[in-house]
């Protein structure tokens, strides 16, 4: 049984004298059961908490890393992020490296894995207009920035960059099982995966991204629904938004129902975001 992030946990006992507490807390150490004094009880309770926050900070932290080793690009950026609730641990070594490598590479997305800190680097060719990258860490967490294939489209004199939500939704599906397969499969995670899903009009727009590129064109990105006929496109530019979620490893990484529906809703917060608070950026400003 995996260990619990409820820690710590009571168990009742029955009572050598009467006037003992027959509440007692146990740990597990190897086959061995200790028991928690009051003092360690206090300092299990106390972990319990500031594990959530540090499991927040671990998200951006693990988004920033994977920002950070993005080339330069002037081009919209679909961005999962997720880390478990309680850490997972795969060896990187030669034999754990060479069979997820051959697995990657399969999948046709990425033409280049290599090891890096602590995680698993996958790369496409950097020249492709849909450049992928994706950062699988020994802990179960995981980042995966993708290209969003776009359709230059001029209106009312403007060109911009332009793609449809369903697009998107499938693209942000397969990222979401494939980084859960990752957590739960190699990591050895059960449990809760906190998920994090940013759109970006461009790598600098993203609030943790990189400074603003040398490249041109720096076109506006808008996203909307053509459904089977083409209708009015979004006034809304999309330069930044993104949707936090909790969703169980398993039903990430088997897909099925419950990996649309989490997939819908996360979209689906997304995209209001978009609608409210996307013709400016939320927060400070990049320009």
């Amino acid at each position: 049984m995996p260990r619990s992030p409820h820690g710590p946990h009571a168990v009742t006992t029955p009572p050598v004298k009467a006037s003992e507490k027959a509440l007692h807390y146990p740990r597990r150490t190897g086959s061995r059961t200790d028991w928690l004094t009051e003092t360690d009880v206090a300092t299990a309770y106390r972990r319990r908490f500031t594990e959530v926050a540090d499991r927040g900070q671990r998200l951006l932290d693990v988004e920033k890393e994977a920002l950070a080793g993005l080339p330069a690009s002037n081009m919209p950026k679909l961005l999962v992020t997720m880390t478990p609730e309680v850490p997972g641990d795969t060896p990187i070594n030669h034999k754990s490296f060479e069979r997820p490598r051959r697995d990657i590479i399969q999948g046709l997305l990425f033409e280049r894995v290599r090891i890096g800190s602590r995680r698993l680097i996958a790369t496409s060719y950097e020249r492709t207009m849909n450049y992928q990258h994706c950062e699988l860490h020994r802990d179960g967490s995981g980042a995966w920035i993708s290209g969003i294939p776009v359709q230059t489209v001029m209106s009312e004199g403007t060109e911009f960059n332009y793609a449809d939500v369903n697009v998107v939704v499938d693209e942000l599906q397969n990222m979401l099982e494939f980084l859960a397969a990752h957590a739960r499969d190699r990591a050895g995670v059960s449990g809760t995966m906190l998920v994090k899903a940013a759109l970006c009009e461009a790598p600098h727009r993203h609030l943790l991204g990189p400074g603003r590129p040398h490249l041109n064109p720096m076109l506006t990105f808008r996203i909307d629904h053509y459904g089977t006929r083409r209708l009015p496109l979004s006034t809304q530019s999309c330069r930044y938004a993104d949707a936090e979620a909790a969703a169980l490893v398993d039903d990430l990484a088997d897909g099925g129902t419950e990996l649309v529906q989490q997939t819908r809703s996360t979209t689906k917060a997304t995209r209001t975001r978009s609608v409210r608070a996307m013709t400016v950026c939320r927060g400070p400003q990049r320009s």
